[in-house]
């Protein structure tokens, strides 16, 4: 078996198809059939979520406008492990939930290692008691 790996880490190899995975979206590459579906959404506001001690996390709001006056939210945190990863990144997945009838608060928080924890934590808990 040939590895394209042999002088890289686990945690190499991991950033490596993690950021493949990531290559979807509507920023970084096609997102299909998708893209119709997520048009019809709107960013609708960034809200700069002050945190006392920390830096200020950003919050962006999306919604589909379709009549409805009132939807339930759903607050994206984005994945990487709490080092790599951005709002921007998964912006098309939170499209696609808010085209399917919610408003979508996609949480942009500190990244590791150049913000220490608890940062991120304390910024996520700050976003939710908004």
């Amino acid at each position: 078996m040939i590895s394209i790996f042999t002088s890289c880490s686990t945690n190499d190899a991991f950033m490596w198809a993690f950021k493949k995975v990531s290559s979807f979206s509507s920023t970084q590459g096609n997102i299909g059939e998708w893209g119709s579906t997520i048009s019809e959404v709107d960013l609708i506001g960034k809200e700069i979520i002050e945190v006392p001690g920390c830096p200020n996390a950003e919050v962006f709001l999306y919604e589909k406008k379709d009549g409805v006056e009132k939807k339930p939210l759903i607050i994206y945190i984005h994945g990487g492990g709490w080092c790599i990863g951005s709002a921007a990144v998964i912006e098309w997945y939170a499209k696609l939930l808010a085209s399917n009838g919610y408003i979508v608060a996609n949480v942009d928080y500190s990244l590791a290692p150049e913000y220490k924890y608890p940062v991120s934590t304390i910024q996520l808990v700050e976003t939710v008691n908004l």
